[in-house]
């Protein structure tokens, strides 16, 4: 403060100029910023016509940063996930995140940024996540080895950004379950770092108020997941995935873990409620291919029949 009074009037007038003044730099940095923003909140809003036209956008104005490949992986993650058919949109996911993987493996762990960081760890999970999702158990968890060194340094701070909050939280919590409810899983962990279910927890809770997307969704859909299919307390699962559905109405994945929630609770006059509100979503929404429109609907049909 007093070397700021040293300079007097002049220093002042001078840094107010500067506010004005075009800063080229600055501005690109916010531009790009903000098309990485709107590209997932259009994602999450289930607009995957305008994530596409974004998604085109970061690819020409962000040319090969980190989130470019994040955004690419995530782009068709979810449409694998909303049931588009199309085998090459697998490839695609597939190519996005071995594409990142190589692009950083080659470099020592410890000169990474924090972005960079984050980009090969989600390049791994969602290799992860997408082996998982077609059932290849010992393909998703033969990852873990290949990520360890730059998971290990995301743990040993994991609360510096909102970024490592996530991929630490996920850690901590997946890791302590998995040794505890799966054995025959541990061998998988005996040179993993330390884990623990609790403080997993409390820094997923914390990556949940990020303003960024990406990171706050994660956090929210995984706290959902959790509770519903791990420890059971659907009265918490309920919770986040409100918070998910009122943030993003027309998402009829989050409204079908809703359903769920719903089935869970026995409140099924308002899961059938869900469920006509899904029927109308998948018919409305314009950019949709048969496949997406069929996808939830089917899930959500099998849902209510099962518990009749």
């Amino acid at each position: 403060m007093r070397r700021f009074w040293k300079y007097g009037f002049k220093a002042t007038a001078i840094i107010i100029m500067l506010g004005f003044l075009p800063m080229p730099g600055f501005s690109q940095k916010l531009h790009e910023e903000k098309l990485v923003l709107d590209f997932f909140e259009s994602l999450y809003q289930y607009d995957f016509e305008e994530s596409n036209i974004k998604l085109a956008q970061i690819n020409k104005g962000l040319a090969d940063q980190p989130e470019v490949y994040i955004s690419i992986s995530n782009y068709y993650w979810w449409l694998l996930m909303t049931g588009r058919k199309d085998n090459h949109f697998s490839q695609y996911f597939e190519e996005a995140n071995l594409a990142v993987i190589t692009k950083y493996r080659s470099v020592n762990s410890k000169q990474l940024s924090s972005d960079e960081l984050f980009a090969i760890i989600h390049g791994y999970a969602y290799q992860t996540r997408y082996a998982l999702y077609k059932k290849k158990y010992y393909k998703g968890l033969s990852n873990l080895k290949k990520v360890m060194p730059y998971l290990r340094e995301v743990l040993e701070n994991p609360r510096k950004n909102e970024k490592f909050s996530l991929l630490a939280g996920l850690y901590h919590y997946l890791a302590a379950i998995t040794v505890a409810e799966r054995p025959l899983l541990k061998p998988f962990f005996r040179f993993a770092p330390e884990y623990d279910r609790k403080f997993g927890y409390q820094l997923l809770l914390s990556a949940a108020q990020s303003s960024h997307p990406l990171i706050s969704n994660e956090a929210k859909y995984y706290l959902m997941k959790i509770n519903l299919e791990i420890s059971e307390n659907f009265y918490e699962a309920i919770k986040w995935n409100q918070i998910l559905v009122d943030s993003f109405p027309e998402n009829i994945l989050y409204r079908y873990y809703l359903m769920q929630s719903m089935a869970k609770l026995g409140r099924i006059k308002e899961m059938k409620e869900e469920f006509i509100i899904i029927q109308n979503l998948s018919e409305s929404i314009p950019w949709l291919t048969p496949d997406q429109r069929l996808h939830f609907v089917n899930e959500a049909a099998l849902l209510i029949k099962k518990i009749k």
